[in-house]
């Protein structure tokens, strides 16, 4: 993750997260993905690529026999001076929380 957000930079990044849970309150995040390549990085904004974030995701699952899946997402906000999520991540988070899957 650092390596791709200093590569990027000034530009934001992203990507999803996978790994298990291990209780209710405690997860184990085992790796990062990186953005894809049709994902769009801008100054104070991130798009993933989504198919190719899916498929991470599926091969993972996989790989692991059912272990591993995604747990989140994760993206830069560069020269910020709080780690605090910004009114369209926290959109993002509610939608993705309400979904099933």
């Amino acid at each position: 993750m650092a390596d791709e957000a200093s590569a990027r930079y000034p530009l934001e990044t992203g990507g999803v997260l996978a790994g298990y849970w291990v209780g209710p309150d405690e997860l184990v995040i085992k790796a990062a993905s990186e953005p894809g390549k049709e994902a769009v990085h801008r100054r104070y904004r991130f798009s993933p690529d989504h198919d190719h974030q899916l498929a991470w995701i599926a091969a993972g699952y996989e790989q692991t026999d059912g272990v591993e899946t995604y747990l989140g997402d994760w993206h830069t906000h560069p020269g910020a001076q709080v780690a605090v999520p910004s009114a369209a991540d926290r959109r993002t988070a509610r939608r993705i929380s309400e979904h099933k899957e």
